[in-house]
C-alpha cells in the first residue's frame, strides 16, 4: 500500500492504523530499545500525541503497519522544549506554526534490509510532499548523529546540528537537527523512490490535513549572544541576537548551511 498521512482528523478513514503504528512504536521503542515512556497495552504513547499531530504512516499490501513518523507545530508543547531545550543552542528554540517537530521514526526491525530501505525513503518522500503542501518552513528533532546521517542526510535529505551533542542518562548520544524543508529534497526522494506522482493525491481526507491557521506571532529573538561549542572541540560558533524570522529567511535563500556563524555541519565529527 505504501505511505498514507494521517490524524485524529481523518484516521477513521483507515481503520485500526492508529493502535497498530503505537503497537509497532512499542515494539520498536519499549521492547527493543527499553525507553522510559507511557505504554499501554502494548502501545507507546505520549503528550505529544494530539488533535494537531501528523503521522506518515506505512503499510504493506495487507495493511499492516510497518513504519511510521511524528511531526508536530511548535506554537504549543513539543518534545525538545519541554525535554531538551538545553540541546538548541544555535537557534532561537522555536515557537512558530510554520515550524514543527519530526519525532517518533521507526520501522520494523524484523523486514529485510531492502525493505526498511524503501519504507524509509517512501515515508520522508510523503513527509516532505506534506510539510511543502502545508506550508512548513523547517522542522526541528532529536536523533543520535548516525541515525540523522542513515535516515535524512543518506536519502537526500540535508539536516543540520542545531547544538553540541549531548550524552543522555542512558548514555545514548544524540544531537538536535534543523530539517530543511525546500522542493529540492522531494526531488531528490522522488528519485531514490522512482515514485514521481503525488503521494498526498489518493490520501484519504487530506483536505482536513492541509487546512492550518495562518496566523503568525511575533518573531523571536535570542535573549543573548551564544558561544557553541561542538563535542570534542571540534568546531566552535559564536552567535549574536538575530529575529527567528531573518533566520527563517536566511533558509529560503539557500544561505544557511553555507554560512558560519548560524550553524554547525551536521556530520561534521562523525
Amino acid at each position: 500500500m505504501g505511505p498514507c498521512v494521517i490524524s485524529i482528523e481523518n484516521s477513521h478513514e483507515y481503520g485500526d492504523v492508529v493502535p497498530q503504528m503505537l503497537r509497532l512504536r512499542y515494539k520498536e521503542f519499549k521492547t527493543r530499545q527499553n525507553y522510559d515512556i507511557p505504554t499501554f497495552k502494548c502501545m507507546e504513547y505520549d503528550t505529544y500525541d494530539t488533535p494537531a499531530t501528523i503521522y506518515v504512516i506505512w503499510r504493506d499490501q495487507g495493511g499492516v503497519v510497518r513504519g511510521c513518523s511524528r511531526m508536530a507545530p511548535t506554537d504549543r508543547e513539543y518534545m525538545i522544549k519541554n525535554l531538551w531545550p538545553d540541546m538548541v543552542t544555535s537557534i532561537v528554540l522555536p515557537n512558530h506554526p510554520d515550524i514543527w517537530e519530526s519525532s517518533r521514526f521507526c520501522i520494523d526491525s524484523e523486514l529485510a534490509a531492502p525493505m526498511r530501505q524503501r519504507i524509509k525513503l517512501e515515508i520522508l518522500q510523503a513527509k516532505i510532499e506534506y510539510a511543502l503542501a502545508v506550508g512548513i518552513r523547517g522542522m526541528i528533532g532529536v536523533m543520535p548523529p548516525l541515525i540523522w546521517r542513515a535516515v535524512f542526510v543518506n536519502s537526500g535529505w540535508p539536516v543540520n546540528h542545531i547544538g553540541p551533542v549531548t550524552e543522555l542518562e542512558s548514555g545514548e548520544k544524540v544531537v538536535a537537527g534543523w530539517i530543511f524543508v525546500k522542493h529540492a529534497i522531494l526531488q531528490n526522494l522522488s528519485k531514490k523512490t522512482n515514485i514521481t506522482h503525488s503521494l498526498l493525491n489518493d490520501n484519504k481526507g487530506i483536505g482536513h490535513l492541509l487546512a492550518r491557521d495562518s496566523i503568525l506571532p511575533s518573531p523571536k529573538r535570542f535573549p543573548a549572544p551564544l558561544s557553541v561549542t561542538a563535542i570534542n572541540g571540534h568546531s566552535k560558533t559564536e552567535m549574536t541576537q538575530e529575529p527567528f524570522e531573518a533566520f527563517l529567511m536566511k533558509d529560503e535563500a539557500g544561505s544557511m548551511g553555507t554560512k558560519e556563524g548560524l550553524y554547525q555541519q551536521v556530520m561534521a565529527w562523525i
